[in-house]
């Protein structure tokens, strides 16, 4: 019947015998006999899972949803509709709304906050719950609108080294989640990292204790304005691509290629400590397109 040109025919024939529930359905989601085929489906006690269906994909929408209704949907098929169908936008909210009348466990609450079905509700009962962070891992990972609300929850509760990676990256939580992995021990890369998101002064001052670089030595702003200067006369010496590839350099790159200490740094720490250390309020700048890096450096003077 789908891909037939005779479907209303079909239909027709169909009705006239003994169509089983999964024929009905096809009645009503491709032909003109909806409300004929509707009338026998309720006289064979359709299932949840199918009025879901006929919900979700036919135009018959409106009364499968009262009729679902009356049949006291479970947790799990109203939550159905929450997660999956919000392509559709049918009856989601309804659902979301309904299921906050219900007593909800923790993924439940989470599984409506990913939704966007009533976060701020959700969130207030989520927390009465006392969940921990692996609880609200997805609500950080995944990105929601209640991310950094969990991130700041998940903070006070001695979150684990993976668990502070997974807020200092998805969440606008970086500089509280940095103060806590600093206090850990870590990999170089993982200092890049680090320094590269987040340069509060207690983060720069443990890289650079352990470095062994005085950074009261360098003057931020001179050096932007020394780099910008070169820039802004000689675009072509500007290479985002690369840290250093022959006369030219990337923003940091840069950095480095003006001061001795920063190269020797560079060798031994690597390029993303040496230019983070030097030039900490430009790091957003050191993996951008070249016309963002000039533009930023006008703003100079």
């Amino acid at each position: 019947m789908r891909y037939s040109n005779l479907k209303d025919e079909a239909a027709e024939a169909l009705l006239k015998g003994s169509p089983d529930n999964d024929e009905l359905y096809s009645i009503i989601e491709y032909s003109n006999f909806k409300l004929e085929a509707w009338v026998k489906l309720l006289q064979q006690s359709p299932s949840n899972k199918e009025l879901i269906s006929i919900i979700q994909y036919t135009d018959l929408h409106e009364i499968a949803w009262e009729y679902l209704l009356k049949q006291n949907p479970t947790n799990e098929e109203l939550m159905d509709f929450v997660n999956n169908y919000a392509d559709t936008g049918r009856k989601q909210k309804e659902a979301a709304q309904l299921l906050l009348e219900k007593t909800l466990s923790i993924e439940e609450l989470v599984n409506l906050i990913r939704s966007n079905q009533f976060a701020d509700e959700a969130w207030e009962r989520l927390k009465a719950q006392s969940p921990d962070y692996d609880d609200l891992f997805y609500l950080i990972w995944r990105g929601t609108v209640k991310t950094n609300e969990a991130a700041e929850y998940c903070l006070n509760l001695n979150p684990d080294k993976e668990f502070l990676w997974e807020i200092f990256e998805y969440s606008d939580k970086k500089d509280e989640a940095a103060l806590q992995l600093i206090q850990m021990p870590l990999e170089l890369h993982e200092l890049a990292d680090i320094v590269l998101k987040s340069s509060i002064a207690p983060v720069l001052n443990l890289i650079s204790e352990r470095v062994q670089f005085d950074r009261t030595k360098v003057n931020e702003n001179e050096l932007i304005k020394e780099i910008a200067a070169k820039l802004l006369n000689n675009p072509a010496s500007l290479n985002v691509k690369h840290w250093h590839e022959g006369e030219t350099h990337c923003l940091g790159g840069w950095a480095i290629a003006l001061n001795e200490e920063a190269q020797k740094i560079e060798k031994h720490y690597g390029s993303e400590i040496a230019a983070s250390l030097l030039l900490p309020s430009y790091t957003n700048l050191f993996f951008v397109d070249k016309e963002m890096v000039l533009n930023e450096l006008k703003k100079v003077g």
